[in-house]
Order: C-alpha cells, then sequence, then structure tokens
C-alpha cells in the first residue's frame, strides 16, 4: 500500500488547535511516518486513508504526569486572569521578564491614593515566593498577605560584650503557594478594600 508523508499543514491545524486553549505543542511529538492511502493505483485515484500507519501517531507526553499537571494549571490560571478583566475590568500587565520568574501583574480600575484622584491607577502582583504585593502607592512593593503572630529570636551583644537571645511575639506573613490561590485573594482583598474607590 502506498502511503504519503504527514504534511505541513497537519502540524500547523495541531498547533491551531492547541493555541486556543493556551497550549504549547512541540511538532517533534509528532512522527514524520506514513499515512496509509485509502486506495492505491491499482483501484484508481490514490486517496489519503483515514488511519495513520502503524508507527504515525502522536507522541503527546501523557507518560509525564507532571507536565500534564503544569500544563492544566497554567491553562486554569490564564483563564482566571482572563476572567478578571471580563468581569472587572482588571488587566494584566505583566512583563516577560516577570512572567519568567512566575509574576503576574495586574492593573485595577480605581486610583492607586483614593485621597489623589489622579494618582496611577493601582497596581497589584502575585510572587512565585508566595507573596501578594501592591506595588505602587506607597514606597515601596507592600506586601497584602494575611498576618497571624510568631514567636522570634534575635541574637545581639549586650553591654557587657556577652551573647544574648531575646524572644518576642512578632507578626508574619503567610505565604500563598498557589499561584491561582494567589490570585483569587488578590481579588478578595480588592474587592475589600479597594472597589469602593472605582
Amino acid at each position: 500500500m502506498q502511503c504519503v508523508l504527514i504534511s505541513n499543514r497537519f502540524h500547523e491545524l495541531i498547533n491551531e488547535a492547541l493555541l486556543l486553549t493556551s497550549m504549547r505543542f512541540d511538532s517533534s511529538l509528532v512522527t514524520n511516518d506514513s499515512w496509509c492511502n485509502g486506495n492505491t493505483t491499482v483501484f484508481g485515484t490514490v486517496i489519503q486513508g483515514s488511519s495513520p500507519c502503524e508507527s504515525t501517531k502522536l507522541k503527546l507526553n501523557i507518560m509525564n504526569n507532571k507536565y500534564t499537571w503544569q500544563q492544566e494549571r497554567q491553562m486554569l490560571e490564564d483563564s482566571y486572569a482572563r476572567s478578571l478583566l471580563i468581569k472587572h475590568n482588571i488587566k494584566e500587565v505583566t512583563t516577560q521578564r516577570q512572567a519568567k520568574n512566575g509574576t503576574r501583574e495586574f492593573l485595577f480600575p480605581c486610583p492607586s491614593r483614593p485621597e489623589w484622584k489622579n494618582s496611577p491607577r493601582l497596581r497589584l502582583a502575585t510572587f512565585e515566593s508566595g507573596y501578594v504585593r501592591r506595588q505602587n502607592g506607597c514606597h515601596s512593593a507592600y506586601q497584602v498577605n494575611p498576618t497571624y503572630k510568631q514567636a522570634k529570636r534575635v541574637v545581639y551583644l549586650n553591654s557587657d560584650n556577652a551573647i544574648e537571645v531575646k524572644e518576642y511575639v512578632g507578626q508574619a506573613r503567610a505565604l500563598i503557594h498557589n499561584p491561582l490561590t494567589r490570585m483569587v485573594y488578590m481579588l478578595n482583598y480588592y474587592l475589600k478594600n479597594w472597589k469602593k474607590y472605582e
């Protein structure tokens, strides 16, 4: 049976379909093996069949659960970021450098300093380190994570040059390690503290 190599158009169609779901496709995952023909020249015009030959198939990495899980998580996060724009007019303004570092920054429809109506719009960002920060309206990026009491210790030299350990209860920030949870927390923080200034 005569066979025809997979066309470049086949690769393009796969890429177009995966782009719609925010997935990146590696063309090396598809073999350049042959497709069986529906007809051969014995029966007239050669017609490409609907089934590939034995070795021709998509080699999607379904055995690598971590890779698949990462893809699904990224799609879910991107979908949520898009919903922020559609439902709340919150626009993602992440730079290329931030994206490489796992940071996502958003522009909100309210002033960063409510007492100044002409101040720049509020910016909040989520960080791979687990923090959610207010990016403007203050001298430096300000953490807005939930707080809790934490026992702390400080080691120092006293007036007699002896080492002492001082214990006290301080305030700490709870880290949010899941990217989607950070974005949900960011939205809730905005709705509770900033939406009234729109």
